[in-house]
């Protein structure tokens, strides 16, 4: 017992030391917060207080739409520049961004999705101000906390929608099929359903659908999608291709033209400067990344002007699986499938004599409402694959 008091001791004061170190660059201590503690820092531990890379942290909100572009833009992005101008270390951040740090030298972002998005495409930066928190004890804890640092407060009108909550609950039923912890015990028996239902939405929705009205309906959308045995599956929209190239620090495929027209940038001449990257949005179906390479070695081929503005670059792909199958098993050997394929595809680029591209990124967006993360692998040429 005096082993775990002495461990519970030195966790509490390296955390103490990590806020100091934050509150030194002009931060402000996140144990203020009553959100955060209850979220996260009742059961968690801040590890420490870092400068991160913006590309190193992977979004997993829990919403359908990650950010609110327009209040990152006319309320958050100038209120992090006047802060700045008052405290210049703190970059404009009174609260530093929580992330949870994964074992590939990446790090999760459990809370601050709109603070991340303002300092990658509003105000153009690489680093961003970080606690780097203790993992949850279990994957369904991690959700809960996530949901509940995002939830609404008093002070802040940013509420969930019910398509939002529907797909939590989905979720964490999911997420119990392989943990101890159970969320609902037997949505079978309608009252002990009923029961467990009131626990979860009192304990993660304390401000929002407290009505009877507002529980019935989502209530009975969690009972029709899970009655529809298709409810693992994420819906891959334009919206959510969005929501992914955001979360991996890539810029918008949408911009203006001279009329004000909003216009979509076309492959392969959607281009990120930050990473010296030709960005391809591809599926599985029906050789579609294959025909993607190809029409990229003609437009290299035949456009001198584009040779020279893409020199140094290489390809990083995005790749929907098309129709993926339901399991995550059954998923990742679809994954691995393609990953095959496009490692031949490199094999041609390689002896492509206008150019020294390759595709050293491949990103498997989430396509399964259990997963946590987006799958990225990289071009190994020591190796001659992805790893």
């Amino acid at each position: 017992m005096q082993n775990i008091a002495d461990l519970q001791k030195h966790k509490q004061q390296k955390q103490e030391q990590e806020i100091q170190k934050a509150i030194n660059k002009g931060h402000l201590s996140p144990l203020r917060s009553e959100k955060k503690c209850k979220a996260f820092l009742n059961r968690r531990y801040i590890l420490s207080f870092e400068n991160l890379n913006v590309q190193d942290i992977i979004p997993a909100n829990i919403r359908f739409n990650d950010i609110d572009i327009k209040y990152c833009a006319h309320d958050l992005g100038p209120r992090l520049d006047q802060y700045e101008q008052l405290n210049t270390q703190s970059q404009g951040f009174m609260d530093p961004i929580m992330v949870t740090k994964l074992g590939n030298g990446k790090y999760s972002l459990d809370s601050g999705h709109n603070r991340y998005y303002t300092q990658v495409n509003i105000r153009k930066r690489n680093k961003i101000p970080a606690f780097v928190i203790s993992s949850a004890s279990s994957l369904i804890q991690s959700t809960k906390d996530k949901i509940k640092s995002n939830q609404k407060s008093a002070d802040y009108n940013r509420n969930y929608s019910m398509e939002d909550v529907v797909s939590q609950l989905i979720l964490l039923y999911e997420q119990q099929s392989s943990a101890s912890e159970k969320v609902f015990n037997d949505i079978s028996d309608s009252k002990q359903f009923d029961h467990d239902f009131s626990i979860i939405m009192n304990e993660l929705y304390p401000h929002e659908f407290l009505s009877n009205i507002a529980r019935g309906k989502i209530k009975k959308a969690f009972m029709d999608k899970m009655s529809q045995g298709s409810t693992s599956i994420v819906t891959f929209d334009e919206s959510y291709r969005s929501d992914v190239l955001n979360r991996n620090a890539y810029p918008s495929q949408y911009y203006k033209d001279e009329k004000g027209k909003v216009k979509k940038t076309a492959w392969p001449n959607y281009l990120c400067q930050k990473q010296n990257a030709i960005i391809g949005l591809g599926t599985s179906n029906a050789r579609n990344n294959e025909g993607m390479v190809f029409s990229f070695m003609q437009q290299v081929s035949n456009n001198l002007t584009y040779q020279k503005e893409t020199k140094g670059y290489n390809i990083h792909l995005v790749c929907e699986i098309y129709r993926p199958k339901p399991s995550v098993f059954e998923l990742a050997a679809q994954r691995e499938q393609e990953l095959e394929k496009i490692s031949k595809w490199n094999n041609v680029l390689s002896s492509f004599k206008n150019g020294s591209y390759l595709i050293t990124k491949v990103i498997f967006p989430i396509q399964l409402k259990s997963e946590q993360q987006d799958l990225i692998y990289n071009w190994n040429s020591k190796q001659n694959k992805f790893c």
